[in-house]
């Protein structure tokens, strides 16, 4: 692999895991972000539905006081004159816009019953009182205390079968409880104000987990949409024993995704049931979708710089190397005049300095063997010439000391003091020729040795 690809392949992977982590992170703190701030939004508008519905109670006792009170009321309640209840009753419900309205007598029945009309009327109906608005009254009446705290309840009424928040409080009469009263308010009339105030939908829960009123669509209106609402008894029980406001999963109405938190709905010591409220979901994940397509894109613009200006110092790097290995191999080759040509003060610069002054000190030190090796060349054709001359000459006397020699050697065959002296000029002839014919044999060798050279 080459080293420009050992450089840029680790600084490629590491700017796309950095991208990656960073993408990633950046879009979960952003979606944690949103989705904190939406359960912080639910918890507020928990907040506000219990606070409306505790301003809807205040609502309900004055209206109820002022009907207790009104002159006559509980005097017709004792004197048993349900023409006289009414004819006080139905003007000051009228007045006050109640929407339900029903009195029972001390003996704990239902006497009166008003419901609003759409017009703003009241019409008046038959007591058919639950038994929850039974077990109120008879608990109010048992306790006969004119100062006894308001009681409420959240159930059906009877006539029209929809759910309503009643209070009830006692009508008394000098100390005596001689009837009450309960004022009641529709869980439809009551929803759409608590959606308004808390910017949330809302969901109200009878004891068994059914959806009894919702702002996503009233249960009368369309049961199986609310059906897809209720929780299980276990569910609801669990919510019950927690104070405070509990996040639920997410679920899916009509094809969008909404974040649920449920709690306790209780109005001062009374538990009446649990509520929901409903925030969309949709803006947490648009949100989050957004943000990590425009991280991304970010990142991925931002990984590209970020190559690119690698790939630009990945080059500035490599290149001096790729000019050290040009020269090296140039040098290697025999061309000792080959320079790298860098000039730079970083560690590269150095290494390349040091390359070419060593090439330099090569090439004087290759120059100067050149011309050493031509001064031995020259005198050693110098010595050959030498040998080669003195060979000849010295020939020729040898020559004529052999000759001679011989023919003294034969004229003094009598005489053996002469050929003894005769034999030493020989002798000192054959060591001489010898030493000439060496000289001859090592002018010789040297050719060889210089053809095979050049060979």
């Amino acid at each position: 692999m080459s080293i420009r690809f050992k450089v840029i392949l680790p600084y490629l992977l590491l700017t796309l895991l950095v991208a990656v982590t960073g993408v990633y992170v950046v879009t979960k703190l952003v979606t944690n972000t949103l989705s904190e701030r939406l359960t912080n939004q639910l918890l507020e508008s928990g907040r506000v539905v219990s606070d409306e519905m505790a301003r809807q109670e205040i609502s309900h006792i004055e209206s109820a006081r002022i009907i207790a009170f009104t002159r006559g009321i509980a005097e017709a309640l004792v004197e048993d004159s349900d023409q006289k209840l009414r004819q006080l009753a139905m003007p000051v419900a009228t007045g006050l816009d109640v929407e339900n309205l029903i009195i029972f007598e001390k003996e704990g029945n239902e006497i009166l019953h008003f419901i609003q009309r759409s017009d703003g009327g009241l019409a008046e109906f038959n007591p058919q009182s639950s038994a929850m608005l039974e077990s109120i009254a008879q608990e109010i009446l048992e306790e006969n205390n004119p100062d006894t705290l308001p009681r409420r309840g959240l159930g059906t009424d009877t006539v029209d079968g929809k759910y309503y928040y009643f209070t009830a409080i006692p009508i008394s009469l000098e100390g005596e409880n001689v009837g009450v009263v309960f004022i009641g308010t529709s869980l439809d009339a009551i929803l759409p104000h608590l959606k308004s105030t808390s910017i949330a939908n809302v969901i109200f829960y009878d004891e068994t987990g059914k959806t009894i009123s919702t702002t996503f669509g009233t249960q009368s209106a369309n049961p199986l949409f609310a059906s897809g609402l209720d929780i299980t008894e276990e569910i609801y029980q669990q919510v019950r024993k927690t104070e405070k406001l509990v996040n639920g999963e997410n679920i899916l109405v009509e094809g969008r995704w909404y974040r649920l938190a449920r709690g306790e709905l209780r109005v001062a010591d009374s538990q009446l049931g649990i509520f929901a409220v409903v925030l969309p979901l949709e803006f947490v994940l648009e949100t989050g979708s957004i943000s990590r397509n425009t991280y991304v894109l970010l990142f991925t613009i931002a990984m590209m710089v970020v190559i690119v200006i690698g790939y630009a110092i990945s080059r500035i790097i490599i290149r001096p190397l790729f000019s050290l290995v040009d020269t090296s191999q140039a040098i290697k080759a025999g061309d000792l005049t080959k320079r790298t040509g860098i000039q730079s003060n970083d560690e590269i610069g150095m290494l390349a300095s040091s390359f070419d002054e060593m090439a330099e000190r090569l090439q004087k030190h290759t120059a100067e063997l050149e011309k050493t090796n031509k001064m031995l060349e020259q005198m050693d054709q110098t010595k050959a010439s030498f040998i080669q001359v003195s060979a000849h000459e010295l020939r020729t006397p040898l020559t004529l000391i052999d000759g001679y020699s011989q023919m003294l050697k034969k004229k003094a065959a009598g005489d053996p003091e002469t050929s003894s002296l005769i034999n030493g000029i020989m002798s000192g002839y054959d060591r001489m020729a010898s030493i000439v014919n060496n000289f001859s044999f090592a002018k010789l060798g040297d050719s060889t040795l210089k053809n095979n050279e050049k060979r």
